[in-house]
């Protein structure tokens, strides 16, 4: 994986247990284009845009596809699979020292230049995530 090859899927609290449990992030139609270019390989982070909780990184498993059509009721069509590594960790983003990226209300979605701060930040302050 190049080191900017860096995906951020947001959720909140109705989806993030769906995205931890089937191991898979999504997003809207409209998120299309971004989500296209993820590969096998490339880091993925989950972020609670209402609770600021991110985790990751997860390495994608899959390209972007309807993997499982009836995941959130359908709202997220765009999906990557996930697996869990020996790095994923979760790290609240209203600690002091969290990556500038994190602190927008609707952070990017491609990392590009902020992914290694945010892998850096994670592996630093990051916990175990209980929900790998």
């Amino acid at each position: 994986m190049a080191e900017d090859r860096a995906f951020l899927f947001l959720c909140d609290q109705a989806t993030e247990s769906e995205c931890l449990t089937r191991r898979l992030m999504g997003t809207p139609q409209a998120g299309a284009l971004w989500a296209m270019s993820v590969q096998p390989g490339d880091h993925i982070y989950l972020f609670n845009f209402n609770t600021r909780v991110v985790r990751g990184p997860y390495s994608a498993v899959s390209g972007a596809d309807c993997h499982e059509p009836s995941a959130w009721r359908g709202k997220f069509p765009i999906q990557v699979k996930v697996a869990a590594t020996n790095l994923t960790k979760m790290a609240d983003a209203h600690l002091p020292g969290a990556p500038r990226v994190l602190s927008r209300s609707r952070p990017a979605h491609v990392l590009g230049a902020a992914a290694p701060e945010v892998f850096s930040w994670i592996q630093q302050f990051g916990q175990p995530s209980e929900g790998k």
